[in-house]
């Protein structure tokens, strides 16, 4: 039997090496020439309670995401057999036969009503034999049963563990070899696999690697999953690419301390979830009213209060448009896949200074954790228009017989003197975008103070009616100059290309009608491009169904003249609106009524801590009389 995409699932006890045999079959299947999708589900527990990893793959197509039906599951524990509702007809069920039992196979009801087989192997027994990696053996047993060839394994194998020493080498190629030979080939997938130099990377791994190259030089952060990885990530690129990375004692330290370091002229970043982001708000309205530019990324996860800390949401939404006490400009900005995750990370930097602001980068658990492959994920014309702009930075500051007018200069690349008499210079000037010039400490004659207070235009704290209405109108003037360069959104269908909602041959142009367009935001991205890559293909008795998807990537400041015009074209070529969310309450569906009076009414919600997936959407639809 063959498959275009394939899925398997392992599952064990928390400490069996679970997320590590995840991602070495992941990497593996992805040097061999698939496609792939790594997902890990972990509970909450240092030891102890069941945890799997999903491997989704094919040779011959690409794969957007995960799924919750699998072909093949292999369990280390009785709590595997929770998994057996998720195998497909046809799959196959691989246990250690020492911890469970046919009689606990005979007492699960339905099991034996659809074609699935089932083999009991000594998993832990046969590792024990040769050393002790059971994770290991088992992807033996996965490779075979796969047809895959076994210098694949055995190739990585050796480069995975060569700093480790021969022995640990020796020992994982021995429990792969024991693996392979416990079982049969089942499922001849790859009959001849094409290496190839793709990458496999989680959403965390893309925003260091825009951060890196967008000049990030300071990094503050205490750890807090699922953004940990951020931390770690940059930690051991720092020495080759000049970063300072500080293991800061709490939220508070980590975000007062990239809000220092961006006063100092260094790009800095942080990263942390709900909980902690909390603890930051303070931090984050002084970078406001300092206008100092710092980013600072929310992987969001359930709440409330601790939740369920290992598993995902998208609950933080309000929380980050309205963090801070009073009012100030911000940019909050929302990735939905590895691309986006890189360019978010990359122009994060770039609007931060450019507007002065802080900037926030919305992920979630899904995002930052799951394994995608990936070619690349810089593209030639991104080699030709990635540009470092640091805007309104003053390197001289000359001395006159009095205060120099900054103006209304608007330009970021401008350079050269700022008039200002000594001790006078206008760090808070007023200007027609909002934005001033600003000097990086040591700027001779360009000496102000960052304050949290109120101020003038000279930085002075004042309290006055004219200074105040002065310096709120010119902060929040940033917004306006910003919203006309984000990039507008757009309708796309399943495979990524701009959908155009117009009326091409007239009110009653059937090409230009669409039946549903999906609303969402972050990581349901390639969950709705999967589900609307099936809706558009014709199945057994159901018609093709022609949706598209609006993924609202930029949520503050709203574009609200953008979205209010998709949103009434789309509902005047005959398309229901739906949102899609990882929350409760819908809260991107809120805000966009908020912002351009339309109440979408027809919502997707998932909050019980797992991502929803393709087979979410089609079966709302199927029931939603479409």
């Amino acid at each position: 039997m063959k498959r275009n995409i394939f899925n398997i699932l392992i599952g064990g006890p928390a400490g069996s090496g679970i997320e590590s045999a995840g991602m070495i079959l992941g990497h593996c299947l992805k040097n061999a020439g698939a496609s792939v999708v790594v997902s890990n589900e972990i509970m909450s527990l240092i030891r102890g309670g069941h945890n799997f990893n999903r491997v989704r793959f094919s040779f011959e197509s690409e794969v957007l995401c995960h799924d919750d039906k699998v072909d093949l599951v292999v369990g280390f524990d009785k709590a595997s057999l929770e998994h057996l509702a998720d195998i497909v007809s046809g799959g196959v069920f691989v246990y250690d036969s020492d911890a469970i039992h046919e009689s606990d196979l005979a007492n699960i009801t339905g099991i034996k009503n659809y074609s699935m087989r089932t083999f009991g192997l000594p998993l832990k027994k046969a590792s024990s034999a040769v050393s002790g990696y059971i994770n290991t053996l088992a992807i033996g047993v996965i490779a075979k049963i796969l047809n895959l060839p076994v210098e694949i394994f055995t190739d990585y194998l050796k480069d995975k563990f060569a700093a480790k020493g021969e022995e640990v080498v020796s020992q994982n190629i021995k429990a792969f070899d024991a693996g392979f030979g416990l079982t049969e080939s089942i499922f001849p997938l790859c009959e001849k696999c094409v290496t190839t130099k793709s990458m496999l990377l989680n959403g965390n791994d893309a925003i260091c690697i825009g951060a890196v190259k967008s000049g990030c030089k300071f990094v503050a952060e205490y750890p807090m999953t699922p953004s940990s990885s951020i931390l770690h990530t940059i930690a051991a690129w720092s020495k080759d690419y000049g970063i300072v990375v500080k293991h800061a004692e709490d939220e508070i330290a980590a975000m007062n301390m990239i809000v220092g370091a961006g006063f100092a002229g260094a790009r800095s970043l942080t990263a942390t979830s709900g909980g902690g982001f909390a603890l930051m708000t303070e931090a984050v309205s002084l970078a406001g009213c300092s206008e100092t530019p710092c980013v600072v990324v929310d992987a969001q996860r359930p709440g409330p209060s601790t939740g369920l800390p290992t598993r995902t949401e998208q609950g933080d939404l309000r929380q980050v448009l309205h963090a801070g006490q009073g009012d100030f400009p911000k940019l909050v900005m929302a990735p939905g896949d590895l691309r986006e995750s890189f360019e978010m990370g990359f122009y994060a930097f770039n609007y931060a200074e450019k507007y002065q602001i802080p900037v926030f980068i919305l992920t979630d658990k899904y995002l930052s954790e799951t394994y995608v492959s990936c070619d690349e994920l810089e593209t030639a014309d991104d080699r030709a228009t990635m540009r470092i702009e640091r805007g309104k930075i003053v390197s001289e500051v000359a001395v006159t017989g009095a205060v120099g007018a900054i103006g209304a200069a608007t330009s970021v690349t401008e350079a050269g003197a700022i008039s200002a008499a000594v001790g006078d210079f206008k760090r808070y000037a007023d200007s027609m975008d909002g934005v001033s010039y600003r000097t990086l400490p040591g700027t001779k004659y360009g000496e102000h103070v960052a304050t949290s207070y109120e101020h003038d235009e000279a930085s002075f704290m004042l309290e006055d009616v004219d200074t105040r209405n002065q310096q709120m109108r010119k902060r929040m003037r940033k917004s306006e100059a910003l919203l006309k360069e984000l990039p507008e959104p757009f309708v796309i269908n399943g495979d990524g290309e701009i959908v155009v909602l117009e009326m091409a041959g007239g009110a009653d142009s059937a090409s230009a009608s669409l039946d549903i367009l999906f609303v969402g935001f972050g990581s349901t991205k390639p969950i709705l491009m999967e589900a609307v890559k099936e809706l558009g293909t014709a199945g057994g008795k159901r018609k093709p169904i022609k949706a598209g998807i609006l993924m609202i990537k930029y949520l503050a400041p709203f574009q609200s003249e953008a979205v209010k015009k998709i949103l009434n074209k789309a509902m005047r070529v005959g398309a229901r609106i739906v949102g899609v969310e990882q929350n409760f309450s819908g809260q991107l569906c809120g805000l966009i009524c908020e912002k351009t009076g339309i109440e979408i009414k027809e919502k997707i919600l998932k909050y019980d801590g797992r991502q929803m997936t393709a087979g979410t959407i089609l079966e709302w639809v199927s029931k939603s009389g479409i």
